[in-house]
């Protein structure tokens, strides 16, 4: 199954990739450790930012198909599920 990404999402990612050209551009044309040693922070926080974002999306997704699943699910099967499987509680 084919998942669509938002507009806002490629808008974060193709952000994140400039800051990070211009900084290195910046970067190769001056002091490199000194440049660097100013956003190098930020891009390593920017770098664990942006996969938590696309994982909490996913994670949103399955969540609201577990729910809807659940919703429709029969109630005699869930009892026979928990009951031969009391991990899952």
């Amino acid at each position: 199954m084919q998942q669509q990404q938002s507009w806002q999402s490629t808008v974060i990612g193709l952000g994140f990739l400039a800051f990070a050209g211009f900084a290195l551009w910046v970067a190769a044309d001056h002091n490199f450790s000194t440049i660097w040693a100013g956003v190098g922070t930020i891009i390593g926080v920017l770098t664990g930012a942006i996969p938590s974002y696309f994982f909490k999306q996913q994670s949103d997704k399955a969540t609201a198909k577990a729910t809807a699943l659940a919703g429709i699910a029969d109630p005699a099967a869930y009892n026979a599920l928990m009951a031969d499987h009391p991990e899952l509680r």
